[in-house]
Order: C-alpha cells, then sequence, then structure tokens
C-alpha cells in the first residue's frame, strides 16, 4: 500500500493496533479493509490506481480553495474576462449548478 505523504512507522505502528481491535468485531464495525481503514487517517494510493489520480482527488480540496481566491482577486481587476467566465463555469460544474454570471 502506497500513500501520498511519508507516514512514520509509529503511525503504521497506532493504525494497525486500531484495525486490529475493528477487526475482531466485524457485526460492530464492518467488513472493513486495512487498506479503507488506513484511508480514514492517511492519504492512501488505492491498489491499482494511478498515483497521479490519487494525487489530484487527495488535492482537490486545496486546489478549490486557490480556485476561490483566484476568482475573488480576479473580480476586483477584470469581473467580465473570460478568465473569469471560464472560473465560474468550472466552479457551477463543481458545485452540480448551472453556471450564472455574478
Amino acid at each position: 500500500m502506497k500513500t501520498l505523504h511519508p507516514v512514520d512507522d509509529e503511525t503504521y505502528a497506532r493504525i494497525g493496533k486500531a484495525y486490529l481491535i475493528c477487526s475482531q468485531h466485524p457485526d460492530v464495525f464492518g467488513d472493513v479493509t486495512f487498506e479503507k481503514f488506513c484511508s480514514m487517517f492517511v492519504d492512501v494510493i488505492p491498489d491499482g490506481e494511478d498515483e497521479r489520480v490519487a494525487r489530484l482527488r487527495a488535492l482537490a480540496p486545496a486546489m478549490y480553495g486557490l480556485l476561490e481566491g483566484a476568482l475573488d482577486e480576479l473580480c476586483n481587476y477584470a469581473p467580465y474576462s473570460e478568465t473569469v467566465r471560464g472560473i465560474r463555469e468550472l466552479r457551477a460544474s463543481i458545485e452540480g449548478e448551472e453556471s450564472s454570471d455574478e
């Protein structure tokens, strides 16, 4: 199992101990795999998944925050530019809404 960021041995040991407890009680915690359990605590690259795709997924919230910040700044200088329109459309797509010019 690969992670997006380095994980120290102590963290793996703690996760392993917690997983051991969960795996002993599948009636309470369900049949959770170690990979799935680890993903609650560290950014895991699922087996067979492209590392680039996993990184994009993990960094999506940070990218969205930067997108919002860029939109705010651009609206001060060029509120009707193609770039602003494109960012608004992308944001609307992410939000599952139709784009609207603000």
